[in-house]
């Protein structure tokens, strides 16, 4: 019954994103007729609860994932230029903007409100959901795309031309906000058209939290531009809408095939767009399940081509898949001279399962932060079976169990490996399989404000309220004391003269 319920809000929170919700106290919310109807043979059609599928244990409780919009939401803004034309070889900079706020408690009152219109309360339970105080390791991931004017075929989505991190290995706190550029040096060989850049948001370079730069039609924010190139060369392009993945066609907005095969070959054709011959130079890179994580990589291979002008050539790649790796993202790159196209192939090996992380990080729970962890079997279906191991320091905690495919699928740990608000700490977390190999390994940290005894006590402060007035006037009454106090000082150093 749980489970049904947990479907329910979830898919209602994405109802909120989709429908452009910005979350605020007194939201109006237009509250879709027959919600709930129209997803119930979906609630009935779920697995059976097991204690690392939604099930009860006594050691883990199932929550929200706060990570999660609408009860985080992150948005990065940037300043438009004045002039959005760009010519092939300039550099184009962007200014940026990327801040974090956390609306757990308004969007997960006005989901009950919603829910309160239609059910009664004991349907309208739901999982608790914590607060993220602090999320480590971000990074903006950025796609460089082309459009495709010529098709009203969707599916086959636009052209890709690169794609890169404009920042990595950043800190934010709730309600904090850090600057950043973002800068691509255009393609000296390129064609002219319309062109637009894609912006996603990850943690540990894996866990995505705003869009998801591995399933192209889950697009973060954008930014459109042009390119004018009258005069120079376009280069060399894939052929996206000719891609095939073990002899059948690949679509980028399509769902990723699955593959009978354990050693599919990737067929792609590259074009050369100009009338003199080029020495293009290809390479492939294959990642399990996300190529945003260079830590993911499995294999790589580079070759060289010479193609004709006005002519493509059919490239092809041997997949060497590993015999427990479920989900392959093949990265494609080819560079000519001054020109550069890229692809990426995204596809599933059948009847393999592995469990994945998606999201950890310290949630937090009255005084002390816990660590809240996600879990999916990163096939499409199917379900893994294995355990999950978290380490705080010198504490552990194991949990077995079965995986769905449901990526929504988040825990806290009921009063263990907890640490005190203002305590470094750093979580790691491990999934074994039944022949107890490692799957999967993600880790994460807290700051923490005890370095100094002024340190620990703004960190005291910040627990009695989240008013950011607290620490204004904190500072304010430390530094009017400091003034009085100093004044005092040379109030009795003249009277002893």
């Amino acid at each position: 019954m749980k489970n049904k319920k947990w479907l329910f809000y979830l898919i209602l929170g994405l109802v909120f994103v989709c429908t452009g919700l910005e979350s605020k106290a007194t939201a109006n919310v237009e509250f879709e007729p027959d919600f709930y109807n129209k997803y119930v043979e979906a609630i009935k059609d779920l697995p059976k609860s097991t204690p690392l599928n939604g099930g009860l244990s006594g050691d883990i409780s199932e929550v929200m994932p706060s990570f999660m919009p609408p009860l985080s939401i992150f948005e990065i803004k940037f300043k438009e230029p004045k002039n959005k034309i760009f010519l092939p070889g300039k550099k184009i900079l962007l200014r940026a903007s990327l801040n974090y706020k956390y609306k757990g408690l308004e969007n997960m009152d006005e989901t009950r409100r919603l829910c309160l219109e239609q059910n009664d309360a004991l349907e309208c339970e739901m999982p608790k959901a914590y607060r993220i105080p602090e999320l480590d390791n971000l990074g903006v991931y950025v796609q460089v795309w082309k459009r495709d004017e010529s098709s009203a075929d969707r599916e086959n989505g636009d052209y890709l031309v690169s794609e890169f991190y404009a920042l990595e290995n950043k800190k934010l706190s709730v309600d904090q906000a850090y600057d950043f550029n973002l800068e691509w040096d255009v393609p000296g060989e390129i064609q002219s058209g319309n062109y637009y850049f894609l912006f996603f948001l990850n943690q540990d370079y894996n866990f995505n939290l705003a869009g998801n730069p591995l399933v192209v039609h889950s697009e973060g924010q954008r930014f459109d531009f042009k390119i004018k190139n009258e005069d120079g060369k376009s280069g060399v392009e894939f052929d996206k809408n000719q891609i095939k993945v073990g002899g059948r066609q690949y679509a980028y907005r399509g769902s990723a095939l699955t593959v009978q095969e354990d050693n599919p070959v990737v067929e792609i054709p590259l074009k050369n767009l100009d009338e003199e011959a080029k020495n293009v130079v290809i390479k492939y890179d294959l990642y399990r399940w996300s190529r945003t994580d260079e830590k993911n990589l499995v294999d790589s291979k580079t070759e060289s081509k010479e193609i004709r002008g006005n002519s493509l050539e059919l490239l092809k790649y041997l997949v060497g898949s590993k015999p427990k790796e479920s989900v392959y993202d093949l990265k494609i790159s080819a560079k000519a001279g001054r020109s550069e196209t890229l692809a990426n192939v995204r596809f599933v090996v059948k009847e393999r399962e592995r469990g994945i992380f998606t999201f950890i990080s310290f949630v937090e729970d009255g005084g002390f932060n816990t660590p809240m962890f996600c879990v999916r079997n990163a096939s499409w279906e199917g379900k893994f079976r294995g355990k999950v191991k978290l380490t705080v320091g010198s504490e552990k905690f194991e949990q077995e169990g079965l995986i769905n495919s449901d990526a929504g699928k988040c825990f806290v740990l009921n009063n263990k490996l907890r640490t005190k608000i203002g305590a470094c700490a750093k979580v790691k977390g491990e999934i074994y399989d039944e022949d107890g190999e490692l799957s999967d390994l993600r880790e994460s940290s807290v700051s923490c404000f005890n370095e100094d005894s002024q340190k620990a006590a703004f960190a005291d402060l910040s627990d009695i309220s989240d008013d950011k007035t607290v620490s204004f006037l904190f500072y304010l009454v430390v530094g009017l004391a400091t003034l009085l106090i100093v004044g005092v000082i040379i109030i009795k150093i003249k009277d002893k003269k």
